[in-house]
């Protein structure tokens, strides 16, 4: 279980990193300590609070056919950003962006680690 969790946290860190590297609007302080409290807040948001709000958008996500739940991820995304001193995102396109990237390295990660 501890490896479980522990390996969750590294690819969310090497996600962060992927697109702190490829989206020009997204900056952090790049150093092992920041990836990993990037990685663990991430993992911590999306255990908590993203179901909370999936929930509680629900109209909008059934009538966006899920598409809302972007908007969510974009959104969270920004609350990392306002809890990482060192963590800034530019604009909302940036995020969107950043949140593809990030949703993309962590599946493939994830695929590759099983």
């Amino acid at each position: 279980m501890f490896f479980k969790i522990f390996s969750r946290i590294i690819i969310n860190a090497i996600a962060v990193y992927a697109a702190v590297q490829l989206v020009e609007g997204i900056d952090l302080e790049i150093n092992f300590y920041n990836l990993v409290i990037a990685g663990l807040l991430l993992g911590i948001i999306n255990t908590f609070i993203k179901p909370v709000l999936t929930v509680l958008s629900f109209p909008f996500v059934l009538l966006t056919f899920g598409l809302f739940t972007i908007i969510i991820n974009v959104g969270l995304l920004f609350l990392m950003a306002r809890l990482i001193p060192s963590f800034e995102i530019a604009s909302f396109w940036s995020g969107l962006l950043g949140v593809f990237i990030i949703s993309l390295v962590n599946y493939l990660l994830s695929k590759f680690s099983k």
